[in-house]
């Protein structure tokens, strides 16, 4: 296993300054718990899966880390395909469900650093979550994007970009195509 940076991961991948209107100037995927010490988005379960489930679960779900000017994390997406139930979705989100079921690109852990939070990170990090997705949806097409909710709060948070809430209202679902047409 390749290593670099003194144990802390594989160099991240580089934006270049100026190129881009992100708040971060790196991305790297999560491969080491010292890459996330001190990271802190201020949600007692959304903290606890990051440092205490995030490096365990990576055979399952993609773990990327926004970085900035300092290589320290200031946001974190955790990204993977899921069968979601949508029996009792919008007619949207059925769509090309035979059964009640049907697999989406599952955003289902997300936080922003606490000094970070009300600064556009966030949606910043959910839009190239959705650009992810929307590679990914080019070699194998799946219908939905889903988000999954911390708590309730941040439920109109998702509504506002668009996302709808399953069955039990922590699960926000859109069509993918809805995501293509966005991203133009």
């Amino acid at each position: 296993r390749v290593r670099g940076r003194r144990g802390r991961g594989p160099a991240p991948t580089r934006v270049p300054h100026g190129m881009t209107d992100q708040p971060w100037t790196s991305v790297a995927v999560l491969t080491d718990s010292g890459q996330v010490e001190g990271f802190r988005c201020g949600r007692e379960s959304v903290d606890a899966w990051l440092h205490e489930r995030a490096i365990g679960a990576r055979s399952l779900v993609r773990t990327r880390l926004y970085l900035g000017d300092d290589e320290r994390p200031i946001a974190f997406a955790a990204t993977t395909t899921a069968v979601i139930n949508v029996a009792e979705g919008t007619n949207a989100q059925r769509a090309g469900s035979r059964d009640g079921s049907s697999v989406g690109f599952l955003l289902a852990q997300m936080g922003v650093q606490e000094e970070e939070s009300r600064r556009g990170v966030g949606g910043a990090v959910i839009k190239d979550v959705m650009a992810s997705a929307a590679r990914a949806y080019a070699e194998v097409p799946f219908p939905l994007f889903v988000v999954d909710a911390a708590d309730e709060s941040l439920v109109p948070y998702y509504e506002r970009m668009g996302l709808r809430p399953l069955a039990d209202g922590l699960r926000l679902a859109t069509p993918m195509r809805a995501i293509l047409r966005a991203l133009g």
